[in-house]
């Protein structure tokens, strides 16, 4: 049986340090029936010359403006002809044998709207790794409990068919298009999981899951909440400021102890004295 053709489309913008090891670790695959395409929103810190030394070997690659993630992964799509399509950001990576996981799966089940393999988490300033499973696959349950049994963007490969009837992703949204994508799909089709690891997502201080995550958290109560389970997301936001006020309230018991007192003045030179005292 032939291969399924599996299309991959890499949004990138000044994520040099960790370009090439994501271009390596799709072309690496030696997967015979591939479309790799890199859409670079113009970037000014060697992403361009990294890009440029496996032209030969991508389907499509640009480097100008565009308008933000989602844009660049809309329009790298639209140079794609696959039977599968993935996107993979441009700090994260593929396992060896990714590709191959995933064929594999389509081959059992071609009627499936994603395959849906393990993701690992990795933090490369201490080289932690945290491995993510796909356990939970459901509209209901993912719609309900996606903080607690999310699972790993970059290790989501969808059908050509989802998107064209699913996609493309909302520009509107810049860090849950992901989850909006797939409670769109799951309306629709079946996700299947894949027992592998098939990818890594890097955690670091610049990126936005990392410097902005309460955005991310409030974006995903808005899309849930937009897809008809805003009564779990209620519950969630409830849980979220009784613990907030918990936390403030040990705080401030914190500000009538010795120790305080003691440390007021250094405090004071901070600017922290008086936000929590009563």
């Amino acid at each position: 049986m032939e291969l399924p053709l599996i299309s991959i489309v890499t949004p990138s913008f000044n994520q040099a340090q960790f370009l090439d090891q994501t271009i390596r670790s799709v072309l690496d695959q030696n997967y015979s029936r591939l479309e790799y395409v890199i859409m670079d929103g113009g970037s000014t810190d060697g992403s361009v010359e990294i890009i440029k030394r496996y032209a030969n070997r991508l389907t499509y690659w640009v480097s100008r403006k565009d308008r933000g993630q989602s844009d660049a992964i809309n329009q790298g799509f639209t140079r794609c002809t696959g039977e599968i399509f993935a996107w993979l950001n441009s700090d994260d990576y593929l396992m060896p044998g990714a590709l191959a996981a995933v064929a594999e799966s389509f081959a059992r089940h071609p009627e499936a709207g994603a395959w849906v393999g393990d993701c690992q988490f990795v933090t490369p300033l201490t080289g932690e790794r945290e491995l993510l499973e796909s356990k939970v696959l459901d509209l209901d349950t993912l719609g309900a409990r996606w903080q607690e049994v999310f699972f790993g963007q970059p290790s989501c490969f969808f059908s050509g068919r989802a998107w064209k009837e699913c996609g493309p992703l909302d520009e509107n949204l810049h860090f849950s298009m992901d989850l909006d994508l797939w409670l769109k799909m799951l309306k629709r089709f079946d996700f299947v999981r894949v027992p592998s690891l098939l990818s890594s997502a890097t955690l670091h201080a610049d990126a936005k899951t990392v410097a902005q995550n309460h955005y991310q958290v409030a974006q995903g109560w808005l899309v849930r909440a937009k897809h008809g389970f805003s009564e779990p997301v209620e519950k969630e936001m409830v849980q979220m400021i009784i613990k907030a006020k918990a936390d403030a309230a040990r705080v401030c018991s914190l500000t009538r102890t010795p120790i305080y007192r003691l440390a007021r003045p250094i405090l004071k030179m901070f600017g922290v004295v008086g936000r929590f005292e009563k």
